[in-house]
């Protein structure tokens, strides 16, 4: 995923120096999608959606707990559907993560179109989701370009 944004960056599609992302449902792999792009971009500005309290707290502790110099934060505790319908608009990004969060964000077919809207020219969706039961595991991983 780094090295696909990064070649972006290096073909001049990332014109303007600053790698925009958005993240819905902050965890663990979204800090190692940030680990990774803050060795290739100068600057990073990151809008992090999270509905719950104690899920935008840990995630603060976490971002606190590591080195990420060049990185802004933007933190908005709201729905998916709020931020869609209020904060999102004009914005657009490089790069959307949904690393096992989709599935809590209403109609798949109408948030993958909604959220491919907000990514600039070249952009990237990076969409991660889990289906099965106890005795299977299915784990599927989507790379939308713009």
């Amino acid at each position: 995923m780094g090295s696909l944004l990064s070649e972006l960056y290096k073909q001049g599609t990332l014109m303007s120096k600053v790698c925009d992302i958005l993240i819905f449902f902050s965890g663990y792999q979204e800090i190692l999608q940030l680990m990774k792009l803050k060795t290739q971009f100068p600057k990073i500005s990151v809008t992090v959606v999270e509905p719950s309290t104690e899920g935008i707290s840990e995630y603060k502790e976490t971002v606190q707990q590591n080195n990420f110099t060049g990185i802004a934060f933007e933190w908005h505790q709201q729905t998916f559907q709020e931020y869609m319908r209020f904060k999102s608009v004009g914005k657009k990004y490089h790069f959307i993560s949904l690393v096992h969060s989709i599935y809590h964000l209403g109609e798949v077919d109408d948030t993958i179109r909604n959220l491919y809207d907000l990514l600039l020219p070249g952009g990237m969706m990076y969409v991660v989701l889990e289906s099965g039961n106890l005795n299977s595991t299915v784990v599927v991983i989507v790379v939308i370009f713009s």
